[in-house]
């Protein structure tokens, strides 16, 4: 039996851990990537969140990033619709009520980028399935697309800093 490579509550923890501690915010973000959150309403919220921070002085502790702000940068940016998302107001609120504390919320970080991660190099996987199977297309052509597919997937892991320090059980 497969596993799903998603991890909801996961996703959820790292907007919340974002939300309640704004420094923390610049370290997960050198994590996880907005495209790494399966659920598309959560990447609007971390590049609302990734917005809010760039524009205030988060990272010296006296900005702040609060769910007010949240949506007023989701709305500037389309992303938030009166009506397709009107339980995102309630999503935000009770991500923040389930979160007692941001202290974990690097290790569900990790998570979430390698579960990214590893959606990625199942989808290069189905993609070089389809183009091995076409035998119009010389082979070295699916050859040297499959080398683009993995390393494609393998940069963008990287990028989102996974690798063995990733998984070594540092400290959050």
């Amino acid at each position: 039996m497969t596993e799903p490579l998603y991890d909801p509550e996961a996703e959820r923890a790292v907007i919340g851990g974002a939300l309640i501690d704004a420094v923390s915010l610049f370290d997960l973000a050198g994590v996880v990537v907005p495209g790494d959150f399966h659920d598309v309403n959560l990447s609007h919220v971390w590049q609302a969140l990734m917005a809010i921070a760039s524009e205030r002085d988060v990272i010296a502790g006296t900005g702040e990033v609060n769910t007010v702000l949240l949506r007023a940068e989701m709305m500037r940016r389309g992303t938030w619709v009166p009506g397709q998302f009107s339980g995102t107001t309630v999503l935000l609120s009770d991500i923040v009520d389930d979160m007692a504390t941001s202290a974990h919320a690097m290790t569900h970080a990790r998570l979430v980028a390698e579960l990214a991660a590893r959606r990625r190099i199942r989808d290069a996987g189905r993609v070089m399935q389809l183009e091995a199977v076409d035998l119009t297309k010389p082979f070295e052509s699916v050859a040297s697309r499959a080398v683009t597919a993995i390393a494609s997937a393998q940069t963008a892991s990287r990028s989102a800093a996974l690798g063995p320090a990733a998984h070594a059980g540092g400290v959050d």
